[in-house]
């Protein structure tokens, strides 16, 4: 007796249809609610299908299979550089014809309807048949818009920023030579002034207050010369032989007023020999009176500032490099300057009752002097436990090529 086979054929029949429209639910829902915009086309280019996100960006819900419809052809097409794309041009069309195998994360302009311009980046991937050949395509669009505007507010803005960066040099540099202008006949007439035999008390303080005034102005324009010149690329240095001994001694001399006006007590230890480096003597001076007069400003008077000279090397092997550091007992630098030290117009306190004077250029003067001698500067420090800066000079016996600070 036989099994009848019709109805279990009808229910399996039945079974895989159910699990195939379940398959296209799952497919219709995750179409809709995907966050990215999604059409289909034919190789006409004729949409067969889209997503409610597509109708959102294209301003308009096309009509499916009409053949007016070709790639939405409502809107207009532009590349990212403002010109025309035709419809032809666009990434879909070169898709479906074969001209390039798929298209990612491509920048297209579409011109809505209303004249509204959204930028998207497109994803395209054909579809295929059994034999291969090409069917339609799939486009994965979303708008970022939004970003490039953002970006090209970015743009503009870094643009503007190096442009007042540029005027700030410039000024800073008219600003010096404005101010240097009359501070020599100033200088000159105080000296007039102190010939005089018949000076009384009163006028020979008034004479030293002023000489002293107009010395702590010429510095700070100095400085301000001085960093237009390094951040406009106008320094050169000249190199010959020196000795570093020598250097400290001359800087010891500029920076020793301002150390016994503090009454500080200094401390200098050389080298019995003297150690030779090929390097600009007025630009190493200039890197420790800075260092001298830092360290002099931000220590209480009665303290302490040492200056120390050796050479150093690797473990074990030659020396390679003369190592200058400069230890004051003063109040430290706070934890979260340590990193900015080294930067344009910083001080370890900006309140005008706490000023210690300058206008935070000589650190930054320090480091750039430093790197176009091909060294390196580094601070240590705690509050209240001073601050040390050391200085690294490679030791070169030969000449090197001149050097030029870059401009910044």
């Amino acid at each position: 007796m036989s099994t009848p086979v019709g109805p279990t054929r009808a229910s399996s029949a039945r079974h895989g249809e159910a699990l195939i429209r379940a398959s296209e639910d799952r497919y219709r829902t995750l179409f809709e609610l995907c966050p990215v915009a999604v059409y289909s086309c034919a190789t006409s280019g004729v949409i067969e299908a889209f997503n409610s996100r597509a109708a959102d960006l294209w301003g308009r819900k096309p009509a499916l299979g009409d053949t007016d419809e070709q790639f939405c052809g409502s809107y207009k097409l532009f590349r990212p550089d403002g010109t025309f794309m035709p419809h032809a041009e666009c990434p879909m069309a070169e898709v479906l014809l074969g001209v390039i195998p798929e298209t990612r994360d491509a920048d297209v302009v579409i011109e809505r309807p209303d004249g509204s311009r959204i930028t998207v980046v497109v994803n395209i991937r054909p579809l295929f048949d059994e034999d291969g050949a090409i069917t339609g395509a799939i486009n994965c669009f979303y708008d970022i818009t939004d970003r490039i505007r953002m970006e090209r507010d970015v743009k503009d803005q870094a643009a503007h920023l190096t442009d007042l960066h540029r005027r700030k040099d410039e000024f800073l540099a008219m600003l010096g030579h404005e101010l240097r202008n009359p501070l020599a006949p100033i200088a000159n007439a105080v000296h007039v002034l102190r010939l005089q035999n018949d000076e009384n008390p009163l006028q020979q303080k008034a004479h030293v207050i002023i000489e002293r005034q107009v010395a702590q102005l010429t510095r700070l324009i100095d400085d301000l010369l001085e960093v237009s010149r390094i951040t406009t690329g106008r320094i050169h240095l000249r190199r010959t032989m020196v000795s570093v001994n020598g250097v400290i001694e001359r800087a010891i001399e500029s920076a020793r007023p301002l150390l016994d006006q503090r009454g500080h007590e200094l401390t200098v230890t050389l080298p019995s020999q003297s150690v030779l480096l090929y390097a600009d003597a007025a630009r190493l001076e200039q890197v420790f009176v800075n260092l001298l007069a830092n360290a002099a400003k931000y220590t209480d008077e009665g303290g302490g500032v040492a200056i120390t000279v050796t050479v150093e090397g690797p473990d074990g092997q030659a020396p390679d490099e003369c190592v200058v550091r400069v230890r004051d007992t003063g109040i430290g630098i706070a934890p979260e300057l340590m990193p900015h030290v080294f930067e344009l117009f910083t001080q370890a306190d900006h309140s005008p009752g706490n000023s210690k004077g300058g206008l935070g250029i000589g650190l930054a003067l320090v480091r750039r002097l430093v790197e176009m001698h091909g060294g390196r500067v580094e601070v240590r420090s705690e509050i209240g436990q001073g601050s040390e800066f050391v200085v690294h000079l490679p030791l070169e016996q030969q000449e090197a090529p001149a050097v030029t600070a870059p401009a910044s």
